[in-house]
């Protein structure tokens, strides 16, 4: 009995010194398991403080001090309000001679018509915004009105003059657009999202402040 009992703990060795062997205190199969184990703690009890990955303002917000708060429940949102744009409804009637590229002035009923912005438009919705309504109406069968369709047409804002006249989202526009200038096609798109003020960093120094843990633990125990 004993005799089979230390023959398997000679095959326990074994196994545990095939394991290790070559290896260091650095690249140990069961230390890089333990090493993770640690940056994932240290991640989560980082993350105890929630960041904002952007600058804005907040709204929508549905916390208050005193409630308890649960994984994925949506907090409030952040508004950036340098980077907005205008999505006008034109009449399809009016659609003919609408391209990316053209210059557009706005007015808005927030500031009056002394204020006016510089727009560019970036493209055009490919359907009319009935078609992604959640409920789209059926014109197939039997007499009925027409009723002119509108399209969203997406015009960018310049942001020199939002910092001028900070606006903020659902308000109402008035848009003229120059239809003189042609620049691209109706197929070509020129919406797009700056890197800049909307990429963060603070998930990379959470990682940074995982690793410097570990090598310093190791550090103090090799």
């Amino acid at each position: 009995m004993l005799q089979a009992q230390v023959t398997a703990e000679k095959a326990a060795l074994t196994g545990a010194e095939a394991i290790v062997v070559g290896t260091t205190l650095s690249t140990n199969p069961l230390v890089r398991q333990a090493v993770a184990q640690v940056k994932m703690a240290d991640i989560q009890w980082q993350r105890r403080i929630i960041r904002a990955p952007v600058s804005g303002f907040v709204a929508e917000r549905a916390s208050y001090p005193g409630i308890r708060i649960h994984i994925g429940q949506r907090l409030f949102s952040i508004v950036p309000l340098d980077y907005l744009w205008v999505v006008a409804n034109i009449k399809e009637t009016d659609m003919h001679h609408i391209r990316p590229g053209q210059p557009v002035e706005l007015t808005s009923y927030y500031y009056g018509h002394a204020v006016r912005y510089r727009g560019t438009v970036e493209g055009l919705l490919p359907g009319a915004g009935s078609a992604f309504s959640i409920l789209p109406p059926e014109n197939a069968t039997g007499n009925y009105i027409h009723i002119v369709e509108r399209v969203p047409v997406r015009i960018a804002l310049s942001r020199k003059d939002l910092r001028a006249y900070p606006l903020r989202p659902g308000l109402s526009m008035i848009a003229n657009i120059h239809l003189s200038t042609q620049r691209h096609s109706v197929l070509q798109t020129l919406t797009h999202t700056p890197i800049k003020g909307y990429q963060t960093t603070i998930y990379d120094g959470e990682l940074a402040h995982a690793k410097n843990l570990v090598l310093d633990i190791i550090r103090r125990n090799s």
